[in-house]
């Protein structure tokens, strides 16, 4: 008898992908979490920004994160669509979330080697999903403009 083929599940075509989108989103809440702390700790009640060092630093580690967290993720993922290769993408993401590790351990005095890392595997990921889409749309629209 003839068998229908099962599609496979984007969590089967794309583990590494999701794995590192969980670990990148669960360690964003872990510096949330490490501000709140700090907030408790040093006395710096909300909505203050400033206050005790510590508290600032924890912050900043938290806030940096935030800042490069969506275009990581969407380039990630837009990797990973377009190529359809869950080792490049995922491998990029996974590479990011440890430079933003390092950046976090080391800030502020040491965090180039964190920083470095997280922003050139951030910078691949967004270039790869760029060119991609440019390539793209070229394709697609360039014999309608004639």
């Amino acid at each position: 008898m003839y068998e229908k083929k099962r599609k496979q599940t984007l969590v089967e075509k794309y583990p590494l992908v999701f794995t590192a989108s969980s670990l990148n989103m669960i360690y964003y809440v872990i510096t949330a979490l490490r501000v709140g702390r700090a907030r408790s700790k040093y006395g710096v009640f909300a909505p203050a920004v400033s206050g005790h060092p510590e508290f600032e630093k924890a912050l900043r580690i938290q806030m940096n994160g935030l800042e490069y967290l969506p275009v990581v993720i969407t380039s990630m993922w837009s990797t990973a669509l377009i190529t359809q290769n869950d080792v490049l993408a995922g491998g990029m993401g996974l590479t990011y979330l440890s430079g933003r590790i390092l950046y976090g351990i080391t800030y502020p005095d040491k965090r180039r080697a964190g920083f470095l890392t997280l922003f050139f595997s951030m910078l691949g990921l967004l270039g790869i999903t760029t060119f991609y889409s440019v390539d793209g749309l070229v394709k697609k629209y360039s014999n309608k403009l004639k």
